[in-house]
């Protein structure tokens, strides 16, 4: 894939890469920050990641369906997918300022709708502008790497920001500027509504 010749589905990639770095980012330190940043170490930490992954499985399922009917009704694309890459920048930005749980479970939420909003429009968006639609599902594959790769690139990186003082604020930082420039990817994308 030629992103010159194919810059619409080119810029599809960068904004799902971007999104998922922001998002991926609690779902890989969630366990860490509910120990180190909120303090519920031992055997307390499994009692508190369970309620706070249901609390973000709710808002990903609430906000897929919502988000789902409102492109429908619309007939857009584009601004639910903004809207997403909104929520996972408030639910970062809103980790950063506090440290208590109730703080933390209310990012939670706001990243569900961020995963769920996002993940229900953007394969709309991408399989209108799939540089080979005979191949479709190969360059669905190669736009899956999208949210691989942030994957396994937030562990190499996110340590280094954290550093041995477990310092979490950094990270979430740089989670919510991956999510803003996923907003500004999306201007890329030309000719989907």
């Amino acid at each position: 894939m030629n992103p010159r010749r194919h810059p619409a589905y080119a810029w599809a990639f960068v904004s799902r890469f971007l999104m998922f770095s922001g998002v991926f980012i609690i779902l890989t330190y969630q366990t860490y920050i509910v120990s180190d940043r909120i303090g519920y170490g031992g055997d307390s930490t499994a009692g508190r990641v369970f309620p706070s992954t249901l609390l973000l499985g709710a808002g990903s399922l609430a906000a897929s369906l919502l988000f789902g009917i409102l492109e429908d009704r619309t007939g857009r694309l584009e601004p639910w997918l903004r809207l997403a890459a909104v929520a996972s920048a408030a639910g970062l930005l809103v980790m950063c300022v506090n440290s208590s749980f109730g703080i933390f479970l209310t990012g939670m939420v706001l990243i569900g709708v961020a995963q769920g909003g996002y993940l229900s429009n953007d394969l709309p968006m991408v399989s209108r502008v799939l540089p080979d639609p005979e191949h479709a599902a190969q360059e669905l594959g190669v736009y899956n790497l999208a949210l691989v790769i942030p994957q396994m690139l937030i562990p190499l990186y996110g340590s280094l920001i954290v550093g041995a003082d477990d310092s979490y604020p950094p990270l979430f930082v740089v989670g919510a500027v991956c999510s803003a420039l996923a907003i500004a990817a999306l201007a890329g994308v030309r000719g989907v509504r």
